[in-house]
């Protein structure tokens, strides 16, 4: 998998671990909450609870292949931010 190490653990524990090479940076994806989106190009976008580089895990949308060795831009949202942007979408009657 060209320098990927990819660590899956049953039931929702942390799914997936990468380190950094070939350009990618180091994350764990703790929680794959779900997807959102398939485009054509045959990536999904995802929400996943996932930290980046050793940080503080974070909510993040992107788009990832299918074995999430390579990912695309993203967003990323800490538990905090998620709050006020529940709220945000509640209020607009999004739901």
């Amino acid at each position: 998998m060209d320098g990927i190490d990819k660590k899956i653990e049953p039931e929702g524990g942390a799914a997936i671990t990468a380190k950094e090479e070939n350009g990618l940076k180091k994350f764990d994806i703790y929680k794959q909450i779900g997807p959102i989106s398939r485009p054509n190009n045959g990536w999904t976008k995802e929400l996943n609870y996932i930290s980046w580089d050793d940080r503080e895990p974070v909510y993040d949308i992107r788009t990832w292949n299918e074995d999430h060795t390579a990912y695309g831009k993203g967003v990323t949202v800490t538990a905090g931010e998620m709050v006020v942007l529940k709220k945000l979408l509640q209020s607009r009657n999004v739901f």
